[in-house]
């Protein structure tokens, strides 16, 4: 079976229902090819993904793996302010940390080991979040773009990640 975009436009509550019949399906046939835009529906419902842009194939595995090999084990989110970030990409870059800079947020990517705490030694900031890895940082990553506010695609910084 093959389904595009089951859950575009949809509300939580039909996307949840959708998702579990879309599981329902691929246990009983075995296999379901799925086209999404939503990470997360990704994540949950796939057991191999072939990431894509412009029709070229950027990445394919697991989930995990992808997430694993990729990013890593936690993400470090810092909002921090626009003029500030080459000081602290430099400080980064120093300790050999790998990092993605979106909009005026540096994420950087931990791996087994490495400790959340020294980055926030690092790189002072009000807004911190820490969170698990997921397939958006991984499509950013491999991506290597954004939108800019006038929809515009622009570069992103990045260390480490190629």
């Amino acid at each position: 079976m093959l389904y595009d975009e089951p859950t575009s436009g949809l509300d939580p509550n039909v996307r949840v229902w959708i998702w579990d019949f879309l599981e329902k399906i691929r246990a009983e046939m075995g296999s379901v090819i799925l086209t999404t835009h939503y990470m997360e529906e990704a994540e949950r419902l796939c057991d191999r993904i072939a990431m894509m842009e412009n029709g070229k194939i950027l990445a394919m595995g697991t989930p995990q793996d992808l997430i694993q090999s990729r990013i890593g084990v936690e993400v470090v989110e810092l909002e921090v302010p626009e003029r500030d970030i080459p000081y602290y990409l430099a400080r980064l870059k120093e300790r050999q940390y790998r990092f993605q800079v979106v909009g005026r947020a540096i994420h950087v990517y931990l791996n087994k080991g490495q400790n959340n705490q020294d980055v926030l030694t690092l790189i002072f900031s009000k807004h911190v979040h820490i969170r698990a890895p997921n397939l958006n940082d991984v499509f950013l990553s491999l991506a290597g773009h954004e939108l800019d506010n006038s929809g515009q695609t622009t570069s992103v910084l990045r260390g480490g990640l190629d």
